[in-house]
């Protein structure tokens, strides 16, 4: 070989050598679903087993020992004891069992389904009813343990649930299904449901709805103030006294956590009640009602609704009436709009959801509600773009506060301008909450015609 050949071929391999330096993969890393260091042979893709994703690690393990569940997926300990077997499992990994969900022939077990959020085991064994179908108008009290097909779940610090349980739930386009009640309401089918028509568990006034108003958020209001309007997703709005517009700094405030993240299903907040005296009944100045809780569960199959679903807040009843003796009572404030959780193997939303807070009452106002005159604030629209509108002051009695709404959030109760006779206004109530659980390999389809608040983002519904 001559001189010129050895320099070329020297040149040659420092040249292939730094190449590989330069493109040398990370050996921790398995972003591209390899690991290449035979000393860390594992891609914990999800983080499952070290609890960073997509990252190589070394494994030292029992053999044959269930290590963890990776969705669908069974990792388990190989016969070596020094890498993990990956198994796929049709019906779903159980963690509590240590490996695939077993398919009994003719059980529930032999159709993949989800495990709901709030109700884990309700979708354990199938319904005993056939469908379930509102082609008109329909009211269902979840008081009535009669209407609880499938039974009721206590529930140590939420309003107890009122389970709906049916093969199929069909709300036809011309149906309107109003719920009322203590209980928060679950519908709960095997397979498909569809809510075509209008799906009422909005307060209706100073009535809660169904499982809406145990929590309780805003300050009452104390002569001359207005009650706060009642907090969820955001806070609620304040009163308004002698200082001005929301002087009483008394709204409520956000919920501390989302509903999605407790293990409870809770629905709206209601503010306090007047305790004082007042010139026409013990409704002077009471709270709005809150928004019902709604669970909407598909075990196995979809739910698609082009209908709507209302889960507003009450408006607050004004303060005193100047045609009765003039004993002031503050605007009571607006109560906050429910929680509405969507769960299925897929999910469709072309339609309407709204979740909106309530209107503060005025403090002062010409008539009583009841009679239909404008103190009293409005409930919850079924819109995106327009609020619940706060109760018309009179006579020296401040306005209350819109309810608040996507992109507007609740305005505060108005100061009093007669300090004889008027009272300030009560705050708007608080938007509610909006969510969708659905396997991992199938999000929600969210096309809706008009959805406020926003949906908040989709959780992975587990299933097994």
């Amino acid at each position: 070989m001559s001189c010129k050949d050895s320099r070329m071929k020297a040149l040659s391999l420092i040249l292939l050598a730094g190449l590989s330096g330069c493109t040398a993969p990370n050996p921790k890393s398995c972003a591209d679903n390899f690991c290449h260091d035979p000393s860390l042979p594992f891609c914990d893709k999800d983080g499952s087993i070290g609890g960073t994703p997509n990252t190589c690690i070394a494994v030292a393990c029992t053999p044959n020992e269930f290590a963890a569940c990776r969705s669908d997926e069974v990792l388990r300990c190989n016969s070596a004891g020094n890498e993990y077997d990956v198994i796929s499992c049709e019906f779903g990994c159980n963690e509590l069992s240590g490996g695939c969900n077993p398919c009994v022939p003719g059980g529930a077990d032999c159709q993949p389904q989800i495990i709901p959020a709030h109700l884990p085991d309700v979708c354990n064994v199938l319904a005993e009813l056939p469908a379930f179908t509102v082609s008109s108008s329909m009211s269902l009290d979840t008081s009535d343990d009669s209407n609880c097909t499938g039974g009721i779940i206590d529930q140590a610090t939420g309003p107890d649930i009122c389970v709906l349980r049916h093969e199929s739930i069909v709300l036809r386009s011309a149906g309107t299904l109003t719920v009322k009640g203590n209980r928060a309401l679950a519908l709960v089918a095997d397979h498909d449901i569809a809510l075509d028509g209008v799906l009422d568990i909005s307060a209706d006034g100073v009535t809660n709805g169904p499982g809406g108003g145990v929590a309780k958020s805003g300050g009452v209001g104390i002569v001359p103030a207005g009650s706060g309007g009642a907090g969820f997703k955001t806070t609620g709005a304040d009163g308004g006294n002698d200082t001005g517009n929301g002087g009483a700094n008394n709204g409520g405030p956000a919920a501390s956590m989302n509903p999605a993240l407790l293990v409870e299903l809770v629905g709206g907040a209601q503010s306090q009640p007047y305790a004082g005296s007042c010139s026409f009944g013990d409704k002077c100045g009471y709270p709005g009602g809150a928004g019902g809780a709604l669970a909407v569960i598909s075990c196995r199959g979809a739910v698609t609704i082009p209908g709507m679903i209302d889960a507003g807040g009450g408006g607050g009843i004004s303060g005193t009436d100047i045609f009765d003796s003039p004993t002031p009572g503050p605007g009571g404030g607006g109560g906050s709009g429910g929680y509405i959780v969507i769960q299925g193997m897929s999910i469709s939303v072309t339609g309407e959801l709204y979740s909106n807070g309530g209107g503060g009452g005025a403090g002062h106002a010409s008539g009583q509600c009841e009679l239909g005159y404008f103190g009293c604030g409005g409930d919850g629209t079924r819109s995106a773009t327009e609020s619940a509108r706060g109760g018309l002051g009179s006579q020296g009695g401040g306005p209350g506060g819109n309810g608040g709404r996507e992109g507007a959030p609740p305005s505060n109760g108005w100061k009093r301008t007669d300090t004889t006779f008027g009272t300030s206004g009560g705050g708007g109530g608080s938007t509610g909450f909006i969510q969708t659980y659905t396997p991992s390999v199938n999000p929600p389809l969210l096309t809706p015609r008009g959805v406020s608040p926003a949906f908040e983002p989709n959780l992975t519904a587990q299933t097994r």
